[in-house]
């Protein structure tokens, strides 16, 4: 049951990645308009905005495909898992704090809270004997 949570926060996190870049930006890009922003600025802006959404589709294709190899019994993908996962619940967390808790960062935890998945939540107890 884990790994088919995992497998649903990277392709929650890939379709994220598409609405970021195919609604957030343009939208951003006609309010910056709108408000007479230099041209320049919007460049700038527009590469770090699609660099993010890229970043976004790389990372739910890394934990889609980690998520899916963990079903066969693989585990090489699950500390890259737990490092995004600790990158969207940190990222979230942050930025809701700092932006006046704005909800809509509370997606990025959610999905870093999905892909923790991943995560022991018990200890096995070895024995030497």
């Amino acid at each position: 049951m884990r790994n088919i949570v995992i497998i649903a926060a990277g392709i929650l996190m890939m379709l994220a990645s598409f609405a970021h870049a195919l609604l957030g930006w343009p939208a951003l890009r006609a309010e910056l308009l709108s408000e007479h922003a230099k041209l320049d600025l919007i460049a700038g802006l527009a590469a770090g905005w699609l660099w993010g959404s890229a970043c976004m589709l790389t990372f739910g294709a890394i934990v889609t495909i980690s998520g899916v190899q963990m079903r066969s019994g693989n585990r090489s993908g699950v500390v890259a898992v737990r490092a995004i996962a600790v990158c969207f619940l940190a990222f979230g967390l942050l930025a809701f704090v700092l932006e006046g808790f704005e909800p809509h960062f509370l997606l990025f935890v959610v999905l870093g809270l999905l892909a923790a998945a991943s995560f022991p939540w018990r200890t096995r107890s070895t024995s030497l004997s």
